[in-house]
């Protein structure tokens, strides 16, 4: 069969900036189905915020580090469709 195409996959799961803050926030897990409106308090450093952007660089659409940055910190502020 000449016309047959072999291509290897891969896949790679990334966490959602949700879990990533809550994981560096150092809380406790939960249990989704017995707790819910969870209020979270605490404080995340500037090297925790860059790690946070690192990861999700490539699930947003920033040109560079700095924009990943403020999108991670005021989502409502970034206009994505502009």
């Amino acid at each position: 069969n000449r016309f047959r195409l072999d291509f290897i996959t891969s896949i790679a799961v990334v966490p959602s900036t949700a879990a990533l803050v809550i994981k560096a926030l150092k809380e406790p897990e939960r249990d989704r189905k017995k707790t819910k409106n969870i209020k979270h308090n605490g404080n995340i450093s500037l090297d925790g915020v860059i790690e946070i952007a690192k990861i999700m660089r490539s699930r947003l659409m920033a040109r560079d580090l700095r924009g990943t940055v403020k999108d991670l910190m005021f989502p409502w502020s970034v206009q994505s469709f502009v």
